[in-house]
């Protein structure tokens, strides 16, 4: 398990670094937390990760235990992982943009994160059969089933 973590960290690493600079003007923690992560639960139950942004507007990413059973599975895992987290870092990037009013710009979709992810790390965020984001094979853009806005009650700028 501390060798799929750590592979998991560099993933998180190499996004990150991957950014254009300035991208990302607050620090930025990942946190496997499943309590946190399953916020971003869809209806479908396929919760994965969360995004968001703490009391010091530093971006936070939450992610589920099961991710990291899914690296150390192998290339579809990794594959998984890498969708879910530039998914994830796009919407804090999103939310950091809120910086100069607010502090918060929620007024974002979920296929707008997957923009993001593209625009800021190269990453084409597809679709699994699961449903799961991933940087594999996969369908894209996201399916109109899945956005939060055809599924009320759940929140925005999470998984």
């Amino acid at each position: 398990m501390k060798d799929t973590r750590a592979r998991v960290v560099e993933i998180f690493n190499s996004l990150i670094a991957s950014a254009p600079e300035g991208s990302f003007p607050f620090p930025i923690r990942l946190v496997v937390d499943e309590a946190a992560a399953l916020q971003g639960r869809s209806p479908e139950g396929r919760g994965q990760a969360a995004a968001t942004l703490d009391s010091n507007l530093h971006g936070v990413v939450y992610i589920a235990p099961k991710l990291l059973d899914a690296v150390s599975a192998g290339t579809a895992g990794v594959e998984r992982c890498t969708g879910v987290l530039a998914h994830e870092l796009g919407h804090v990037a999103l939310l950091m943009s809120g910086n100069a009013g607010n502090g918060w710009n929620e007024d974002h979709s979920e296929r707008d994160a997957d923009a993001a992810a593209l625009a800021l790390f190269g990453v084409q965020v597809r679709y699994d059969a699961d449903d799961v984001q991933t940087s594999g094979p996969g369908v894209s853009p996201r399916p109109a089933r899945l956005d939060r806005r055809n599924n009320p009650g759940t929140s925005k700028a999470l998984c």
